[in-house]
């Protein structure tokens, strides 16, 4: 089986190659690992901000609906502030006859 020194090293080298290849498949192994689970926390992250953005969209759109609706309330406001005092100056202008 063993007969010279030769034997010796080329047991060695192929124990060597075994080993190396163990370690760098070992190492591959973990270095996909660690992309999964970046890739899954950049998924994670990019679900929160599209789903924050769906809100802000959705609270942007609600509001523009509600100040176009708010422009109306101010002129009844004003037309009816303008009614109030038109009405105090009547009363004024008949308490001072």
């Amino acid at each position: 089986m063993i007969e010279n020194t030769q034997d010796i090293l080329n047991i060695v080298k192929a124990v060597s190659v075994f080993l190396l290849a163990g370690l760098i498949s070992w190492f591959i192994f973990y270095l996909v690992m660690i992309v999964r689970q970046i890739f899954k926390l950049v998924k994670g992250t990019r679900n929160k901000i599209q789903k924050i953005d769906h809100l802000i969209n959705k609270f942007g759109s609600k509001l523009g609906e509600g100040v176009s609706g708010f422009i109306y309330i101010a002129e009844g406001v004003k037309l009816l502030m303008e009614s109030i005092n038109k009405r105090k100056v009547k009363k004024r202008v008949k308490k001072k006859k």
